[in-house]
């Protein structure tokens, strides 16, 4: 393993490279025989092993368009690689945390969440009748609007 004394102005330009082809720090690090912990060394300000253009170069790669571009073609690898192996749950993690085109998603998720959540509140206190209501007004396509009754909970 390659120490940060040890690594050379080859491996920091490698190091960015890998980084501008949507490689998470630690994966670059090791494909040069390091860990990102090393290469950090070289970004932390005030400490023994700074290197300023280094540290404001990995700054610029990370903030770069291509990186982006770079990173959620990688995400997207990921995402197909997952579904042919069945991993339905990272699938749609990565999605929803890197793809910009999930975005509606995120809010729609949360929205049904919630809906329910409420409908679990007071499910229990309608009568047949609100029932019926609350079918009609679905069935016209309209939100009906739902009061809670107070729910008896058994004693545990």
């Amino acid at each position: 393993m390659k120490f940060a004394f040890q690594i050379t102005e080859e491996d920091k330009a490698e190091f960015l490279e890998f980084l501008a082809q949507g490689m998470k720090p630690n994966r670059a690090a090791s494909e040069l025989d390091s860990t990102g912990t090393q290469f950090r060394r070289l970004k932390r300000e005030g400490g023994e092993h700074y290197d300023p253009d280094f540290s404001e170069a990995w700054k610029a790669v990370e903030q770069s368009a291509e990186h982006r571009r770079e990173l959620e073609e990688r995400v997207r690898d990921m995402i197909w690689d997952s579904a042919e192996e069945g991993n339905v749950s990272m699938r749609w993690k990565l999605a929803l945390t890197y793809l910009p085109e999930f975005e509606w998603a995120k809010h729609q998720n949360l929205n049904i969440n919630m809906q329910v959540q409420a409908a679990m509140r007071v499910l229990p206190g309608l009568t047949m009748e609100e029932l019926e209501r609350v079918r009609n007004t679905l069935a016209n396509g309209e939100h009906p609007v739902l009061e809670a009754a107070p729910v008896e909970h058994e004693a545990a």
